[in-house]
């Protein structure tokens, strides 16, 4: 009994990591496209201004955090699993780059991207954060579900 729950305990490890990545990332995207004003507000901070950029890349932003929160939640080959850990892990550092850089340059931020998170002021609290969500998205990457095909939760 006790092999077996240790056999599975990096399964079920890595199953909590996509869990909790995917419950940010798909309550984030929801936010986003909830709270636009906010996100347009920090792009403009950013240096996008134009109101069709802003607008495309809110939109895409908000569609790439679900698509990654649900694929990290539903994900069921290694592949899938592979790429939307990868996806999350390039978004993380550059929310971290940019959380930094408002940091750096005196500007903190009010932020309500995700319900999970609270809300916080971007900075550099929140840019560790990020590096930390990133390293536990690279674990992921190699990951994917269990052998037989399943999410290691669902064999509980």
């Amino acid at each position: 009994m006790l092999d077996d729950a240790l056999l599975h305990a990096p399964s079920l490890a890595i199953a909590g990591l996509r869990a909790i990545i995917g419950m940010i990332f798909l309550s984030a995207g929801v936010s986003k496209l909830l709270r636009r004003t906010s996100l347009e507000r920090m792009m403009h901070l950013h240096g996008l201004r134009h109101p069709l950029v802003v607008a495309l890349a809110a939109g895409g932003l908000a569609t790439a955090e679900i698509l990654i929160g649900l694929v990290m939640l539903l994900g069921w080959t290694r592949e899938m699993v592979a790429i939307g850990a990868l996806a999350a892990v390039a978004l993380l550092l550059l929310f971290g780059a940019l959380a930094g850089r408002l940091a750096q340059r005196g500007q903190p931020f009010e932020c309500r991207c995700s319900p999970l998170l609270a809300s916080h002021t971007s900075g550099t609290a929140v840019a560790i954060r990020n590096l930390v969500l990133a390293g536990a998205a690279l674990a992921i990457v190699g990951s994917g579900p269990v052998s037989d095909g399943s999410m290691a939760w669902t064999r509980l």
